[in-house]
C-alpha cells in the first residue's frame, strides 16, 4: 500500500476551513453570549436605567434615573408571600385591569421599587379585561431556592408603557 503525498494546495484548503469554521463558531458565541443570562444566589445590584429622553417622571436615587411614580407604590410587605419548597409550578391568580396583567416574584429582601429587574420571574400576559383566572407558573429554572421567602407583585401593562397599579 502506497502513502499519497498531501499536496500543499489540499492541506491549505484544509486549513483554511478549519480556520473560517472557528472564526464563524467564534462569532456565534459572542453573539449569543449575554452575561446577564445566569442566576445568582445572591441578590442583584442592577438598578433600572431608563433614558433621560422617556416622558414617564423621572427621579434620581445613588444616581440612577428611576420612575418617579416606584416611589408611590405599595411597600413589598404588602404583598403575598410565600417559602418555595421545591414546587414546580405554582397558581397565581390575575384580575384584568388592561391590556395585559403583570405577574413578578421577587425575593423578600429586595424591594422591588428600587430594583425591579430582580424579579426572579416577569411575565405579561394578554387578558381579557374584567376577567380573573388562575395562571400556572413554572418555577423551574429562575433561580428559586428552596426555603426562601418571596413575594407577588401582580400589575396592570397597556399596549405601552410601564406597568401600573401593583396588587
Amino acid at each position: 500500500m502506497t502513502k499519497t503525498p498531501l499536496s500543499i494546495g489540499m492541506l491549505l484548503r484544509t486549513n483554511t476551513a478549519l480556520v473560517f469554521l472557528c472564526i464563524i463558531s467564534i462569532g456565534i458565541l459572542f453573539i449569543t453570549f449575554n452575561p446577564d443570562d445566569s442566576f445568582e444566589s445572591s441578590p442583584s445590584t442592577s438598578s433600572v436605567q431608563i433614558m433621560e429622553t422617556s416622558s414617564v417622571p423621572l427621579s434620581k436615587k445613588d444616581g440612577v434615573l428611576l420612575p418617579e411614580a416606584f416611589r408611590s407604590m405599595p411597600l413589598p410587605e404588602t404583598f403575598e408571600s410565600f417559602v418555595y419548597q421545591g414546587e414546580k409550578t405554582r397558581h397565581i391568580s390575575t384580575t384584568c385591569a388592561d391590556m395585559f396583567d403583570v405577574i413578578m416574584i421577587f425575593p423578600q429582601q429586595i424591594d422591588y421599587r428600587s430594583d425591579v429587574l430582580s424579579a426572579r420571574y416577569n411575565s405579561a400576559l394578554s387578558c381579557v379585561i374584567g376577567e380573573t383566572k388562575m395562571n400556572e407558573i413554572n418555577m423551574e429554572g429562575f433561580g428559586f431556592q428552596s426555603g426562601h421567602t418571596y413575594y407577588v407583585v401582580r400589575a396592570s401593562q397597556g399596549q405601552e408603557g410601564l406597568w401600573h397599579n401593583p396588587y
